[in-house]
């Protein structure tokens, strides 16, 4: 909090509407086609709370999401391997999760697809050169 209000002073609501989407331009996206999916409530690594915490992380995130969009896909905080493991796996499997994205630079196949919905890989769009792939 310090080295936030050394920073932008007493702004944090002129930052966030200024930086975060408001909800009417959530809706406007949604009704565009696109895919709305959830990212935890606080940022936290995984892999590193209890089950009841990321639990809480992952029902909290999915509760606001859901009053815009109502498929359930889910993105790791911070993602690759060691910010997961097979219980959040299994309790997004339990939450009817369609798919969780993972940090792993390769493409989606049909074992990911078969055997492991709540890791498939993403290529992270800053390994292309200006955003685009060629």
């Amino acid at each position: 909090d310090k080295i936030f209000f050394k920073i932008f002073e007493k702004n944090e609501e002129k930052i966030c509407k200024k930086f975060y989407l408001s909800e009417s331009q959530i809706k406007k996206m949604v009704s565009n086609g696109m895919i709305i999916g959830s990212h935890s409530l606080n940022h936290n690594l995984m892999s590193e709370l209890k089950p009841d915490e990321f639990k809480k992380e992952i029902n909290s995130s999915f509760q606001f999401i859901n009053s815009f969009f109502k498929e359930k896909t889910f993105s790791y905080p911070y993602g690759g391997y060691h910010s997961f493991n097979k219980k959040i796996e299994n309790f997004l499997d339990s939450k009817q999760v369609s798919f969780s994205m993972n940090v792993e630079s390769k493409n989606i196949n049909y074992n990911h697809i078969k055997n492991r919905r709540q890791a498939f890989p993403r290529f992270d769009c800053n390994e292309f050169r200006f955003g685009k792939i060629s």
